[in-house]
């Protein structure tokens, strides 16, 4: 009888246990099911974001190759109005008959004929490319970086005067330009030895559009980067993924880096090699790389 109860006493818990032990399976095994599908929901959330970033990163490609292209006609224009004030104004200079001093009041009067043709017509053009592109950072911005950007009076005043600071500068470009052809066709006149005019303004002028390019380009994507770091550091955003093209002209710099995350810190510590800083010109001059905030 004792032996009897010892065996039931045994069988009895195990029997007790049993639906306990039944139990926990099922709970173990909905919330694997509920696990399975928090997980299944963050996956597609993820492939949504990137989705969503993919569409966002290539409509920011495609504002950067329509602002390339508004660059590209404003040298363009830049161009006819040079060539035909400077071709009209030099034409009797050119011919050798007028004295020194007729020719020298001739190439003094280059700047006004400029402006009279409408240089400043075009050169007033530039801030509105730049205007243009604050508008798609601060969207862009605000799409990527998940925080909403928005300008304060002291932005916009800092902005605006960096604004006209390098639309001074390609003025500028334009007036060193001028001088450096009123330089040269004067010593010709005074030595009787008058280079081919057309062909010293053709060469001058070309070299003059192309650095006009150069520098517009920069000085807007520097612009742009500018205003992304500082608006990022104004929300606490310390993350940047390197995007933009990976090609065959691409930099060894922008290489190595693009499609990589960086903190602020590590950004403010590189050195492109140009003498420029990379933290707002990437790679350096005409580097079409951009930092999009996280």
């Amino acid at each position: 009888d004792i032996l009897a109860e010892m065996k039931q006493a045994e069988k009895g818990p195990e029997a007790q246990d049993a639906p306990r032990f039944a139990n926990n399976a099922e709970v173990k095994m909905e919330e694997a099911k509920m696990a399975q599908a928090v997980a299944d929901l963050k996956a597609e959330q993820e492939i949504e974001t990137q989705r969503q970033v993919g569409i966002s990163e290539r409509r920011r490609e495609a504002l950067a190759r329509a602002r390339e292209a508004q660059i590209t006609a404003f040298a363009a224009r830049l161009e006819r109005v040079l060539s035909q004030s400077l071709k009209a104004s030099l034409a009797e200079v050119g011919t050798g008959k007028l004295s020194n001093l007729e020719a020298a009041a001739a190439l003094s009067g280059l700047q006004a004929s400029l402006e009279a043709a409408g240089l400043g017509d075009v050169l007033a053009e530039l801030p509105d490319i730049y205007l243009d592109e604050m508008d798609d950072v601060i969207t862009a911005f605000s799409s990527s970086a998940k925080k909403k950007l928005a300008l304060n009076s002291v932005d916009q005043d800092v902005l605006e005067t960096l604004i006209t600071f390098d639309a001074a500068q390609v003025n500028g470009m334009v007036a060193a330009h001028v001088d450096d052809l009123r330089s040269i066709i004067l010593r010709g006149v005074l030595t009787g030895q008058l280079p081919d005019l057309s062909a010293l303004e053709g060469t001058l002028q070309s070299r003059l559009i192309s650095n006009i390019e150069t520098e517009v380009n920069t000085g807007l994507q520097a612009f742009s980067r500018t205003v992304t770091l500082t608006k990022a550091n104004d929300l606490g955003v310390d993350k940047f993924l390197y995007v933009g093209p990976d090609d065959e002209i691409t930099r060894p710099f922008c290489q190595a880096r693009v499609g990589q995350i960086f903190t602020r810190a590590e950004i403010d510590a590189w050195d492109n090699g140009q003498g420029l800083p990379a933290a707002t010109y990437l790679g350096g001059y005409n580097c079409r790389h951009r930092l999009r905030p996280l």
